[in-house]
Parts: C-alpha cells; sequence; structure tokens
C-alpha cells in the first residue's frame, strides 16, 4: 500500500560504498534535453548520478542518501506533484542537513539566477529552460558561492564532529 511505512531494503540505497570525499547527485528532469544536460554536467563534474523518473524513487532515495546536489524541474514526475513532494521534502529536512545540500530549481516561469525567486522556493538556484545551456557555469558558480558562504559554519561543525 501507498501509505505504509517504508521499510528498510539496502537495494533502496543509491549508491553502494563510495569514498567520504565523493560528490552525489540527483537529477529529477522531466524532459529530455535538461536531463541530458544535467547528466553531462554532473559528470564533467565528477559527480556520482543518480537519474530519477519519479517522485517515489526521488523520495525514497533522499530518505537512505544525502545527496550534495539536487536538480529538479517544475514538471518533475507532474502526474504525482513530484516537484511540489520534492520541495516539500527538502523544506522540512533539518537545517544542518539542508545546508548540505545545493538544490538547482530549472524553470519555466522564473529568470535565471533571480536570488530573490530561489530564496523564496527554498531553491539555491533557478535556471530557466531557456538557459538550460548555461547549467554547467550557473551550477558550478552556485556551488562555490554555497560552499564560501558556508565554509565559517562547516568548519565549525568539523571541529565539534558534526560534519566529516
Amino acid at each position: 500500500q501507498e501509505h505504509e511505512s517504508p521499510t528498510y531494503n539496502a537495494a533502496d540505497k543509491p549508491f553502494g560504498i563510495l569514498d567520504k570525499n565523493a560528490k552525489t547527485a540527483m537529477i529529477c528532469v522531466s524532459y529530455e534535453h535538461g536531463n541530458e544536460v544535467a547528466v553531462k554536467v554532473l559528470n564533467s563534474m565528477q559527480y556520482h548520478i543518480l537519474n530519477v523518473d519519479n517522485v517515489q524513487t526521488a523520495l525514497k532515495s533522499m530518505i537512505y542518501h544525502q545527496f550534495n546536489v539536487i536538480i529538479i524541474d517544475e514538471d518533475f514526475d507532474i502526474n504525482r506533484q513530484g516537484f511540489s513532494h520534492v520541495s516539500e521534502y527538502l523544506n522540512a529536512l533539518d537545517m544542518m542537513a539542508r545546508r548540505q545540500i545545493v538544490a538547482l530549481m530549472i524553470s519555466k516561469q522564473l529568470h535565471t539566477m533571480d536570488n530573490m525567486a530561489a530564496l523564496h522556493s527554498s531553491f539555491n538556484q533557478i535556471l530557466n529552460y531557456k538557459h538550460v545551456n548555461s547549467m554547467e557555469s550557473i551550477l558550478q558558480r552556485t556551488i562555490a558561492e554555497h560552499e564560501q558562504f558556508y565554509a565559517v559554519y562547516n568548519e565549525s561543525l568539523r571541529k565539534i564532529g558534526k560534519l566529516s
């Protein structure tokens, strides 16, 4: 049944054993070109990638693994409101966990790099569909800004043993 609590199954974990410094990303992009660009960009940035096509797999994967990067478009698994469910999950995360994730939203309406819209939507950055071919530079910039912004915070967590 759909409302049963999830039971642990090792097969549900998105990755096997990874090096502690391995970077991981989940792609939740419904349209082919955007998905292809995201895969190419994340591969070039040396991320281990989980490419999902439905909200159940996305949510289950986020339960078992904390991704470094999540890329999602507004039409992801639209029939099951995938975008809304993934957004709600991200918003409900403990802030310490959420601060470790860079979440990029691909939007039809919002403007690329609209920081106020990104903040309002609880994403790190917005990428308009029209600019999907610029994903690599925008994602690199977003990750660099994120790392710089949280550098002191993360170093403090490392010193007290809360972050490896």
